[in-house]
């Protein structure tokens, strides 16, 4: 696989191919019932991160003994529930992974656990709420004036640049032009009416979350991009372009 400066290179991990490429690029899979399994239809095109490392994952499949795929994918099961679990799995689960791998000294106490699990899994009805109680509209109208005065002085810093060509200027301008300004919280605040959230169990909970999930992001296949879709919440501290 990439090293870490390169997985973060996107022209390096955007390979874009349709189905029958990948099919010939990689046969040892059956790629039809692996998409109908996690329940994609109709998708003609898709990227590739990374083809090397899939490639591999195709010799394993087709040289280790079933029996033994089976115990991983139960071995997969139980290490993705652990953190989720009794007191006990926890621990050996922050014992390996906390510890050993991450040098932490102590894992946090319950409750920020939990409140982290809840703000991963409903991060924008969290939002929702932090917006209604800290953020009021007036606030977000002023920066997104204040925003929108930056890249009026920012263009006109541009048109008078005398070290650059006119067609660069023409480009950088088009450039700031297509600047999609995200500010505070989004517009429309997402559904999670179909997600189910019950009393009977912490690790059945998170598990219907990533279904859900899953289902969420699915859905987006061979549509146009959501401009409006946003990346991060709006309690979440950080500035980011994407």
């Amino acid at each position: 696989s990439f090293s870490a400066v390169e997985q973060r290179n996107p022209a390096a991990n955007y390979h874009k191919m349709s189905l029958d490429e990948l099919k010939k690029e990689i046969p040892g899979i059956d790629w039809d019932a692996f998409l109908n399994g996690i329940g994609v239809k109709g998708v003609t095109e898709l990227s590739v991160s990374q083809v090397e490392p899939i490639k591999e994952v195709e010799k394993i499949i087709n040289s280790l003994p079933v029996e033994n795929q089976i115990a991983y994918m139960q071995w997969s099961l139980i290490d993705r529930a652990a953190g989720y679990l009794s007191d006990d799995l926890v621990a050996q689960n922050f014992d390996f992974y906390g510890k050993t791998l991450s040098g932490k000294q102590a894992n946090q106490p319950r409750w920020k656990r939990a409140v982290s699990t809840v703000n991963g899994v409903l991060g924008e009805a969290v939002g929702q709420m932090y917006v209604e109680k800290y953020f009021p509209a007036a606030a977000k109208e002023r920066m997104v004036q204040l925003v929108k005065n930056l890249q009026t002085a920012l263009g006109e810093r541009i048109r008078n640049l005398e070290w650059m060509g006119d067609s660069t200027k023409i480009k950088a301008i088009e450039k700031l032009n297509s600047f999609y300004v995200k500010v505070g919280y989004p517009d429309k605040w997402r559904d999670y009416t179909g997600l189910n959230i019950e009393k009977d169990s912490y690790w059945a909970n998170v598990k219907r979350a990533t279904e859900f999930e899953l289902d969420y992001m699915l859905s987006k296949a061979g549509k146009p991009v959501d401009r409006d879709e946003w990346g991060m919440t709006p309690q979440t501290v950080n500035a980011y372009y994407n």
